[in-house]
């Protein structure tokens, strides 16, 4: 079935016993000296990110290495969906893949003002739903 409400008001993804995060992956937060270079470097980071349509916000951690994930929690915990991404003129786009789900895809971009737009695209859903959320980075 669909694990969220036809509202879309209420958001809950996939499967909980995706691996949490360690601190031996190639990831920003494994401390390893990896600096983001060009306009990537403004996405990297820790987002909170509540969807536009209300309900349960989640975390999106943007690493330097391309790579991104979803989680319940700002530690990193919890996590939900994950993917890869690039950057060109401004706008971050990515695959997505939501364990035990499905796939989708993922774009952003940030306004003058540092609030990021992400919306989450899911192919699971005939025809495919959009997901926007606001993003402030942490």
């Amino acid at each position: 079935g669909c694990e969220h409400g036809e509202s879309g008001n209420s958001f809950s993804w996939g499967d909980s016993s995706v691996p949490e995060e360690t601190n031996n992956d190639d990831d920003d937060n494994a401390g390893n000296g990896t600096t983001p270079t060009g306009e990537a470097s403004a996405f990297v980071g820790t987002w909170s990110l509540i969807p536009d349509a209300g309900g349960t916000g989640w975390y999106g951690f943007f690493n330097a290495d391309g790579t991104w994930r979803i989680c319940d929690n700002p530690d990193g915990s919890n996590q939900r969906v994950y993917g890869r991404y690039s950057v060109s003129n401004g706008r971050l786009e990515g695959d997505m893949t939501n364990p035990g789900v499905g796939n989708g895809a993922i774009s952003a971009t940030i306004s003058p003002g540092g609030i990021m737009s992400f919306d989450f695209v899911e192919y699971w859903h005939e025809p495919h739903k959009t997901v926007t959320y606001s993003g402030s980075k942490l």
